[in-house]
């Protein structure tokens, strides 16, 4: 009798053993699963920030592009000014020697002369206004690329 108690001890034992084996088995399947789908969603998340980084960039390097393009073309509108305010004060300054010249009217002369004068000084700091207003510019039009590029991205 005692025999039988083993014997049906033993087989609960063996199911018990089975039915743990069979669960730890099924864990095991339901954790790789659960891994596996982990990473392929963790690499499509990581694929699709990738993705937006990139178009953030392309946008980026092209507002800069832009930017610079536009640059060029105010330098080019910038030179042609100083060419043009080359002239200018290249005139004043014969006018100017002119009036120096000519002495039998010096009185007339000489306001005339202190205008070239003030118009000369004016010419210069116009050019000095002119060339720090395009530096400025170009700063603004770098942090206006990077914040529009970063507006779009959202």
């Amino acid at each position: 009798m005692f025999k039988r108690y083993l014997i049906g001890a033993g087989v609960c034992v063996a199911v018990l053993a089975g039915i743990w084996g069979y669960g730890q088995h099924k864990y095991s399947r339901g954790y790789t699963t659960a891994q596996t789908d982990h990473q392929l969603e963790l690499a499509q998340l990581n694929d699709a920030a990738r993705q937006k980084e990139l178009a953030i960039q392309k946008n980026y390097e092209e507002m800069i592009n832009d930017a610079h393009q536009q640059k060029q073309v105010a330098e080019a509108a910038a030179a042609d000014l100083d060419a043009v305010n080359s002239r200018l004060r290249k005139t004043i300054s014969n006018q100017a020697a002119k009036l120096k010249s000519a002495s039998a009217t010096a009185s007339a002369h000489v306001s005339l002369a202190s205008c070239w004068r003030v118009l000369d000084e004016s010419v210069t700091e116009y050019g000095k206004v002119a060339k720090d207003a395009d530096g400025l510019v170009e700063r603004l039009r770098a942090g206006q690329g990077w914040a529009r590029a970063i507006e779009q991205a959202k």
